[in-house]
């Protein structure tokens, strides 16, 4: 069988370089040794589908044990940097494939008289990627960009020298090929702050976009749904969790313990509990590369998709400010690629800032620091937000089902539900105010509950501790049947930033969350942290003795565990980003706030936008890639009517 023990595995390797090797080894072998027994097992079935994906998730664990991140973007440089060969002209580029690219993709290229280049640094979504319980694996591989932030002082001190990473996509699909596949729109106020600020982005601007390309299977009995804000028969799926154990009905009955009703939290009624909205068909992953592009009934002639293809420039002309193109290295061969109409960013929050400041635009004085000739100066990656996290550890009596990998998750799997069609078995959330928000319809506060295969999460949240302290830790806690508890303050205060490192733009971005420096975000996770408490001891979850496993952080043991100070200081060891950053490429309707205005066009330079959840100036109540993949699609109607066409 397959031992829980794979999940110390992933995350050792990657951040505790001193690990001792006996660990490590003895650790692999076990989990070998429990693939191996599943493995005999189902060759005396000789269910080659059941093989298949076994070896699968052997192949991928084992090679996150010994993946190394990259810490810079060399594997594209080119042989010969002043050889840049043509690639032709095209009317639209659209740099970067994640949420929003394929989306962009797709609908432009609806029009035939539109020639339309996609450039993606990363290849295609493959079986892997196809399962949601891998994703944490694809984290571990060149699926993962592989960014860590700057040191943190208020932050992430449990990490490896302070510093947190930041899982960010890389491949046709981006992010959506390694997050957890939740589907989550903003609040009513959210969108509509936004549209105070970026006119014609309010709720009701937004809503026909974030429906435009669903595709509702309701699959389970009690899924809780309001009609009026779903659609069938769009490119991007979206189904219920199948998962169903003593863990996630106690949950829900604790969620009635006080008062809250079980909701379809992508209505406007957003406060409650409720199973998971995945974008997943039949049980597999379904990002916006295989959604939007790869699934097209008939290849396009007018769409032209380059994988493995890094933008390192966009050409403006310094007098016009016209955007005519872009540079980009594909099998370490530089070409350029001209744009009649427009060149559309499209790299997410972290790169997109980055492209545009390799490319003049952005805060002057640190361009001419790094030697860049400046085209437009606008506040460029100073806006850096993210919604800030924090996981607990439980215990229950539960003995329903167990944390290893059986061969009938694997048919269940094959058969589209059970266990593997989710990031860790997540189950269900809920979503609630602090006492700090004056709209108590407007949650602040998400609380996740995720039954099993839960280590993995938990450790990597505090991998600068040895290997065999955390052994010592974990493993009394799992002594009982244990579940994990993941919580998010969404609505921050605190500002971060993205500069470049060097004018070299294979070096990576140098990445600030800034988290905790508003002090009002740590006392709101904190008041997070008493309403999950507040779920732990309802009649409901003590029924199953649900209660906390304690956690002892050596730094914070000054304090009683129970006390408000003892957990102020571990969100600051354990606390981390949520990875769902927004803001460095703003919108609004000054410049010199924001970078892009409604329209989405940068400001001082012609034929160039943005889209990505880089243009939302603050983050939302909730998770961004819906309200992503709806930018894609505004921004698809704003081209589409500016061009005069349908």
């Amino acid at each position: 069988m397959f031992s829980k023990t794979i999940t110390f595995v992933l995350i050792f390797i990657v951040f505790h370089k001193h690990i001792e090797a006996f660990i490590i080894f003895d650790i692999l072998n076990e989990v070998i040794n429990g693939v191996n027994d599943v493995l005999k097992t189902a060759k005396l079935l000789i269910n080659p589908d059941v093989l298949y994906y076994l070896n699968l998730i052997n192949t991928k664990t084992v090679a996150g044990t010994v993946y190394q991140f990259d810490t810079n973007a060399y594997r594209y440089k080119p042989t010969d940097p002043d050889n840049i060969q043509d690639f032709g002209t095209w009317d639209f580029i659209i740099c970067g494939a994640g949420a929003a690219g394929p989306v962009l993709a797709n609908r432009l290229s609806e029009v035939t008289g539109w020639n339309v280049l996609i450039l993606e640094a990363g290849g295609l979504p493959d079986n892997s990627t196809d399962m949601p319980a891998l994703a944490i694996q694809n984290m571990v591989s060149d699926f993962n960009w592989g960014f860590f932030s700057v040191p943190q002082t208020k932050s992430c001190r449990g990490y490896q020298e302070s510093r947190c990473p930041y899982a960010r996509g890389r491949g046709l699909g981006g992010s959506t090929l390694i997050n957890g596949c939740m589907l989550s729109r903003p609040n009513v106020k959210d969108l509509d702050n936004l549209g105070a600020v970026a006119p014609g982005w309010s709720y009701s601007d937004m809503l026909p976009y974030m429906i435009k390309s669903e595709n509702l299977t309701i699959n389970r009995d009690d899924a809780p749904i309001n009609p009026d804000y779903h659609k069938t028969g769009g490119e991007f799926p979206t189904q219920f969790n199948s998962n169903n154990n003593s863990r996630t009905r106690g949950f829900y009955n604790a969620c009635k313990d006080l008062g809250y009703s079980i909701i379809d939290y992508n209505s406007p009624q957003q406060v409650g509990c409720s199973p998971i909205q995945f974008n997943i068909k039949e049980g597999k992953r379904w990002d916006t590369g295989k959604a939007f592009i790869l699934s097209l009934n008939e290849a396009r002639q007018n769409l032209k998709v380059m994988t493995y293809s890094y933008v390192t420039k966009i050409d403006i002309d310094p007098i016009s400010k016209n955007a005519t193109g872009v540079i980009f290295s594909y099998q370490n061969q530089l070409y350029r690629a001209k744009a009649n109409l427009e060149v559309i960013v499209s790299s997410g929050t972290f790169q997109s800032a980055q492209l545009l400041m390799l490319s003049g635009v952005g805060p002057k004085e640190h361009l001419q620091d790094l030697g860049i000739t400046l085209i437009s100066d606008l506040p460029v990656g100073k806006n850096l937000r993210d919604h800030v996290s924090m996981t607990i550890l439980g215990n229950h009596n539960q003995t329903d089902d167990n944390y290893k990998l059986h061969q009938d998750d694997i048919i269940d799997y094959i058969n589209g539900f059970g266990r593997l069609t989710s990031l860790q078995g997540i189950s269900a959330l809920t979503w609630f105010p602090t006492k700090y928000q004056t709209d108590k319809t407007w949650p602040d506060i998400e609380f996740i509950l995720i039954p099993f295969i839960l280590t993995t999460v938990l450790i990597s949240n505090a991998p600068r501790y040895t290997a065999l302290s955390l052994i010592e830790q974990f493993s009394g806690a799992q002594l009982d049947p244990v579940f994990l508890g993941y919580y998010a303050f969404t609505l921050t205060k605190s500002v971060g930033t993205v500069t470049l490192a060097s004018s070299d733009p294979y070096d990576y971005p140098l990445i600030d969350p800034n988290l905790f420096d508003d002090p009002m975000d740590i006392e709101a996770l904190y008041e997070g942290f008493l309403g999950v408490l507040a779920l732990l001891n309802t009649p409901s979850m003590k029924a199953i003795n649900a209660r906390l496993a304690g956690l002892q952080i050596p730094e914070c043991g000054l304090y009683d565990e129970s006390s408000k100070e003892y957990w102020l200081c571990a969100f600051k060891y354990l606390g981390f980003p949520t990875y769902h950053p927004v803001g460095t490429c703003s919108m609004g309707l000054d410049s010199r706030t924001a970078v892009v205005d409604p329209n989405l066009k940068v400001y001082g330079v012609n034929n160039l936008r943005v889209c990505d959840a880089s243009i939302f100036p603050f983050p939302f109540s909730h998770h961004p890639m819906v309200i992503t993949i709806a930018a894609a699609e505004k921004l698809s109607d704003i081209i589409k009517a500016n061009y005069n066409k349908t």
